[in-house]
């Protein structure tokens, strides 16, 4: 019998990630930063752990200015990667035009 392709939006329960997520711990997400208490240590400058297409959502509050202009280009490709199609991206800060 054929494998159905996997979905994630259908995964249960779907992935979600709050990326830098510092002591914001979001339920039903996996709360990721650089340092505990968080899900998952993690530097934001190198590619999710997740495999393409996986996660429905990614909320990432206040860590853009973190980032160098090229890092921020590196790291939004690997963002939108592992998003799946039609994917939610919420980016949260104060002052973001300049990297959009």
């Amino acid at each position: 019998m054929p494998k159905k392709n996997f979905n994630a939006a259908q995964a249960n329960p779907p992935i979600k990630l709050n990326l830098g997520c510092g002591k914001d711990l979001k339920q039903g997400y996996v709360n990721i930063d650089l340092k505990s208490p968080c899900d998952l240590i993690h530097d934001l400058k190198t590619p999710l752990p997740y495999a393409d297409n996986s996660v429905v959502e990614i909320y990432a509050s206040c860590v853009i200015p973190l980032f160098s202009l090229n890092e921020w280009r590196t790291i939004r490709k690997d963002w939108v990667r592992v998003l799946v199609p039609g994917g939610t991206l919420w980016i949260v800060d104060h002052n973001t035009e300049e990297y959009m």
